[in-house]
């Protein structure tokens, strides 16, 4: 056993010294250049130069490996070629293209950083000077190492892609730590991280610490070692650093008091890797520029492997470093595309389309004839850089047996192309996402419900960084589809992203404005934008005179003689295309708003010559409804007998089958308002309503009553009473009127029964007095008073009694007068009229 341990402790003590080191040259791509990083550990000494055919980097210690398998995997050929591991180790050939060159860094924490650029190097580049292509084991010239790594790369007042931010995303340094190399620190600091690209900020030196003369130290009693130093250094800072999250109170511990409970809770939320400790000494500030709560930044794997061999994080650290490295999911939690794999920004330079186009036609194969699938990918995100969604589905289909992002490209070019995606592509279900992953969702939907799960922010985030053709492109309908749901706010964000870039946009942005204004009710407003679009017959005109003519129509308005003319126009230039059918729609119903009926037929039967189509059908409705609403009864009797083989009953809206009926019974023609109905009419109270009005214009109150049978509305009782009358059953007839509120009209039913004291109640003046003065009401009182009336009369003499008789002839005869002048020549009812 005891051989056995030491044979561990031998082994762990040399193993880092047995094992070979590897090095991995990681990959980027950005849009002026492409990166290539190699994080030496410790760091070392380099040197680049010229070879045929590209450069080659060698490291100034022997026995590194280098790993270049994943070179390629994010970044394109275009301008390197191949990146190759010299075979003995400690060195890497780079083959650019033509037109590029190569300039190289080292980061304050010691990685080398080598950016390929596309255009001629610098006069006084050293990294243009022409080198022996050389194996591992070679001697490099120390002065060519030495100039290499204080090489000046670019001018600082104009940073290119080699002039490395102190922060990206927002995300700070741990702490500005010096690199422990034998030259000189590059003052720009380099944040790295495959697939990502940085912001350009210049580094600020943070200045000395504030109090310096309260940092006492012991004087060693040998030199230290400047591992030790440098631990200790890189511990303060980190502790300086939890002071400013909260974590612990140094200014306490300086004094000798005891911590806090609190203090003590913070205290513990510092961790030391591997099991070091210190006391932190009193008086520490801060870095000038942190701010409490700032997560570390995410080079703090290079940093944290500084050669101390001590690694500080704190537990903001930590969950902040765990947000940062949880990939973003969907609400049902499958894993949302990132940002990366969406930068279309990024799949293009500013260099003419055609040089760029040329160049990655050119890479489409390599050696043998053998397709590059990396290439297609390319040319693909090329052409959809620039909307061309067909010709990137060309390019795919053309190469489709490599493999390759070929079905997330495609999709793209679907809604490039087609304005929509596939309900199951690779965007299903991502419109939530906090990456670019939403907006292409949303794109790629058909259309968008108010109940859909919506990522607002990263949606207008992702929009606002798309070229200005594409955003041009999409922003119509995408405004489009967000006001149909209620959100005009983010319409109008889709707006602003394109109003505020530099240049006249056209009619793009005043259509979105004319949209937000009709969503608002500012339909004068709208209209206004709209005419003035339709006046500049652009690619936009068909849309805006759709929605002018729209506008017009839900308001009930007449529509232009110019705006009919100009839908005309368009609705025969755009024929063949998507939008042909919508103009000529509108064409027609605008001819009907403005009531020249006989053209707007004329139209929609020279349409349908073209094969009948679900919109003409629902064209064909639209103008019979405005025909019955608007047109006379001349004009309504014409037009329909002329094209009522245009309607379809059973397709028709009810609204409109229910219109075009009532304005026929107006007329007489109750056959082809029953025809109008539908066999379906008797399923709905209406349809039995107008049934029943039917029967009665054709002089059949007992089907009137049998369509009318459990119905107890206002509408039906009058019905109801009207149907009893024609029956000779004139008292029911009264309650049915009186049921419906028609006193006068159960009056008159009352009259024809018989029925005096209702008369005398709900009869008319001349009614009731000619019921008074004949004496139809039965005499109040006991037959006594009767008696004595009779004899008071026959005490009267011959002359006497004859006056009286003559006098009570002449009032009744003015009352049947009074009754006949009140009725005569009048029609106080039409019967089963509907009101």
């Amino acid at each position: 056993m005891r051989f056995l341990a030491a044979t561990l402790v031998v082994w762990f003590c040399f193993a880092g010294g047995l094992l070979a080191e590897t090095i991995i040259v990681r990959s980027g791509e950005h849009r002026d250049f492409t990166r290539l990083v190699l994080e030496p550990d410790p760091p070392t000494e380099w040197t680049m130069g010229r070879i045929d055919g590209g450069y080659e980097l060698r490291l100034g210690r022997a026995g590194v490996l280098m790993d270049t398998a994943r070179v390629f995997d994010k970044i394109s050929r275009k301008r390197i070629l191949a990146v190759s591991p010299v075979q003995a180790g400690s060195a890497i050939r780079i083959s650019v293209a033509d037109g590029s060159h190569a300039t190289a860094f080292q980061t304050a924490a010691g990685a080398i950083v080598i950016d390929v650029v596309s255009g001629k190097p610098r006069d006084d580049s050293p990294f243009e000077r022409p080198v022996a292509s050389t194996e591992v084991g070679n001697e490099v010239p120390a002065e060519d190492v030495e100039e290499a790594a204080h090489a000046d790369v670019g001018p600082a007042a104009e940073p290119g892609p080699s002039a490395m931010p102190a922060t990206a995303g927002g995300i700070a340094f741990l702490t500005d730590m010096k690199p422990r190399t034998t030259q000189e620190p590059d003052p720009r600091l380099a944040l790295y991280r495959a697939g990502q690209e940085e912001a350009v900020v210049e580094a600020e030196d943070p200045g000395p610490l504030e109090n310096p003369a309260e940092i006492t130290e012991a004087e060693p009693s040998e030199p230290r070692r400047p591992r030790v130093a440098d631990a200790e250094a890189d511990l303060l800072a980190q502790l300086a650093r939890a002071a400013t999250q909260g974590l612990i109170d140094p200014a306490a511990a300086s004094k000798g008091a005891s911590a806090s409970p609190a203090s003590a809770d913070r205290q513990a939320d510092v961790g030391i890797g591997m099991g070091m400790a210190e006391t932190a000494r009193s008086g520490v500030d801060a870095d000038p520029e942190a701010r409490p709560g700032e997560p570390p930044d995410r080079l703090s794997d290079s940093i944290d492997a500084f050669r101390s061999g001590v690694r500080v994080e704190t537990s903001i650290d930590r969950e902040a470093l765990s947000r940062l490295d949880t990939p973003a999911v969907t609400a049902e939690g499958r894993a949302c595309l990132g940002n990366d794999a969406l930068a279309i920004s990024d799949w293009a330079d500013e260099r003419p389309f055609a040089l760029q186009l040329a160049e990655a036609r050119a890479a489409l194969v390599g050696e043998f004839d053998i397709p590059v699938p990396e290439a297609r990918d390319h040319l693909a995100r090329l052409y959809l850089h620039f909307g061309f969604g067909a010709e990137a589905m060309a390019v795919q289909r053309a190469f489709g047996d490599i493999p390759g992002d070929g079905p997330l490209l495609n999709e793209i070019a679907s809604i490039l192309e087609e304005g929509h995606g596939s309900p199951t592509g690779p965007f299903s279900g991502m419109a939530d996402c906090d990456t670019a992953a939403s907006l292409w969702a949303v794109l790629a939907a058909t259309r968008l419900d108010p109940g859909d799960t919506l990522n607002h922010g990263a949606i207008l985030r992702t929009f606002s960084g798309l070229p200005l053709h594409l955003r041009r492109q999409f922003g119509v309908e995408l405004s489009n589809r967000f006001l149909g749901i209620g959100r005009a706010d983010v319409a109008r964000g889709i707006r602003d992203a394109i109003a505020r870039a530099p240049g006249e946009h056209g009619a793009t942005v005043s259509m979105m404005d004319a949209r937000l204004e009709l969503a608002r009710g500012e339909t004068d407003a709208a209209e206004e934008l709209l005419e003035d679009i339709v006046s500049e017959d652009g690619p936009m005109s068909p849309e805006a005179i759709l929605l002018a003519i729209g506008s017009r129509l839900d308001r009930g308005a007449a529509v232009e003689p110019r705006l009919v003319e100009v839908a005309s126009v368009l609705a025969f230039e755009h024929r063949g295309s998507a939008v042909g059918p919508d103009l000529s729609r509108a064409h027609v119903l605008a001819l009907a708003a403005d009531e020249r009926f006989a053209e707007a037929f004329q139209e929609l039967k020279h349409w349908r010559k073209f094969g009948a189509t679900r919109l003409q059908e629902e064209t064909a409705s639209a103008l019979f409804l405005r025909l019955a609403r608007f047109g006379s009864d001349e004009e309504l009797i014409t037009r329909y007998f002329e094209n009522h083989d245009l309607l379809d009953p059973v397709a028709a809206p009810v609204e409109l089958r229910l219109a075009l009926s009532e304005r026929l019974l107006d007329q007489g023609f109750t056959e082809e308002a029953r025809r109008v109905l539908g066999s379906d009419a008797e399923e709905t109270e209406t349809g039995r309503l107008f049934l029943a009005r039917a029967a009665l214009v054709d002089f059949e109150p007992g089907a009137a009553l049998r369509h009318l049978a459990g119905m107890t509305g206002v509408a039906a009782m009058r019905m109801r009473g009207d149907g009893l009358s024609r029956l000779g059953r004139h008292k029911e007839a009264s309650a049915a009127y009186l049921a419906a509120g028609e006193e006068a009209m159960a009056g008159s039913a009352a009259w024809r029964a018989g029925d005096w004291t209702q008369v005398a109640t709900l009869g008319s003046d001349a009614e009731r007095a000619v019921v008074q003065d004949l004496g139809l009401l039965p005499v109040a009182g006991d037959s006594t008073s009767a008696s004595a009336a009779r004899a008071e009369t026959a005490a009267l003499g011959t002359l006497a009694r004859d006056r009286a008789l003559l006098d009570s002839s002449r009032e009744a005869r003015k009352a049947l007068e009074a009754l006949l002048d009140e009725t005569s020549g009048v029609l106080t009812h039409s019967p089963g009229a509907v009101e």
